[in-house]
């Protein structure tokens, strides 16, 4: 998660997908990454909103 709150304070918070290929976790572990990712983007986000085309 260190990295990605890098890349995000780098490119700001635009949409982002983390692949897994097939190791795929149970549903309550994506969840709370789903939720981490989330403050993450919040944080960078700050009061900033982001417009998409």
């Amino acid at each position: 998660w260190d990295l990605y709150a890098q890349a995000i304070a780098q490119l700001g918070p635009v949409p982002t997908l983390i692949e897994r290929d097939n190791d795929i976790p149970a549903f309550d572990v994506l969840l709370a990454e789903a939720r981490q990712a989330e403050r993450i983007l919040q944080a960078a986000r700050g009061d900033a909103r982001v417009e998409h085309a």
